[in-house]
């Protein structure tokens, strides 16, 4: 069980350092489908913190304890 949790902590851990390095990669590749990938994640953030502070968008939380419908 501890080294499950160490291995979360450390994956947690890791992914600001990829989502960085993603965003340098995004500002030094050439044009191209690889810089468009690189982008991807800083656009997404970018994406849901205009959200979170838009008025219009409301929480629609998910309830889990109805059956699912489909």
């Amino acid at each position: 069980m501890h080294t499950w949790l160490t291995g979360l902590g450390i994956a947690v851990g890791c992914m600001p350092a990829n989502w960085g390095v993603l965003v340098l990669l995004a500002h030094t590749l050439p044009p191209g489908i690889l810089r468009d990938l690189a982008a991807f994640i800083p656009d997404c953030l970018t994406t849901v913190r205009r959200l979170a502070r838009e008025s219009h968008v409301e929480d629609h939380t998910v309830d889990r304890t109805q059956p699912s419908l489909g």
